[in-house]
């Protein structure tokens, strides 16, 4: 399959750019320091935050962006960007208007610039990055059925947001884990520290988060482990028990499980232009 090179205006320089089925699919990388002021874009994107961080000045809103995190930025939203000390390398999907039309009431989320730091949404961009680099003639149908989810994924998100606030001892627990990550957690220390049973904890935390707290654990090691790849020539050993994992190979096969690929792999191509 080829992909069409996409028309890009992102004020960054363009390593790849292209065009599935109506979506702008653009890797860019941002100079250190660098000041964009008042601008807006044509249509809605999601922006994949790679390496190096950024902030987007709205308005009324200030949205950080930092590695592994997805931020949603309405189509013609005037805003500023301001960039850190290092580079910035982000993966952008851009798409139009028709993309919300099979969504009931989108403004929860599509009028408002939003970061998004849920794991599941940032392996569905990834996934999409990955999808442009190995195009073939399931390219296209693969993109469309990847927008989907990634579209109905932040919708869903938007809705949990405003219809369920988790109780603070839920917000607690998943503080606990997102500083002890790399620690040998177990359920019912977590229930004891946060002051609930272990069977409440594990109920209410599927409800709010979609998945259990093993699942949830693994998939924020392996947010780290990416940003850590991708960032630095720290080797994959030690890059694995950084995270957590107690030997290399559970590292590797845990990582691919989520992402499609190996570590190796995955380096490899954070840094391909």
């Amino acid at each position: 399959m080829t992909l069409t090179p996409a028309s890009c205006s992102h004020n960054g320089d363009v390593l790849d750019s292209r065009t599935v089925v109506g979506v702008s699919l653009t890797e860019t990388v941002y100079a250190a320091k660098l000041a964009v002021p008042k601008h807006s874009h044509r249509h809605a994107c999601f922006c994949l935050v790679l390496q190096g961080a950024y902030t987007e000045q709205y308005r009324k809103t200030v949205l950080e962006c930092k590695p592994s995190c997805l931020v949603f930025r309405p189509s013609e939203e005037t805003h500023s960007d301001n960039f850190g000390n290092s580079k910035v390398r982000c993966f952008i999907v851009e798409f139009e208007s028709q993309w919300l039309e099979r969504f009931h009431d989108t403004t929860l989320i599509f009028n408002s610039p939003t970061v998004f730091q849920n794991n599941s949404l940032i392996w569905l961009a990834m996934k999409l990055r990955n999808e442009t680099r190995q195009a073939d003639d399931a390219t296209s149908l693969v993109v469309e059925g990847l927008m989907l989810e990634l579209i109905a994924g932040a919708w869903r998100s938007a809705i949990d947001v405003f219809e369920r606030k988790p109780p603070r001892w839920l917000a607690q627990a998943k503080e606990i884990l997102h500083e002890q990550f790399s620690e040998r957690l177990t359920l019912s220390g977590i229930a004891e520290a946060v002051g609930v049973h272990p069977a409440y904890l594990t109920s209410v935390f599927r409800q709010h988060y979609r998945c259990s707290i093993g699942e949830y654990l693994r998939r924020l090691r392996i947010e780290v482990a990416c940003r850590e790849i991708s960032a630095t020539d720290v080797p994959l050993v030690d890059v694995a028990l950084a995270a957590g994992f107690s030997h290399q190979s559970q590292f590797s096969r845990t990582f691919k499980r989520f992402t499609g690929l190996t570590p190796g792999q995955y380096r490899l191509i954070s840094r391909s232009s």
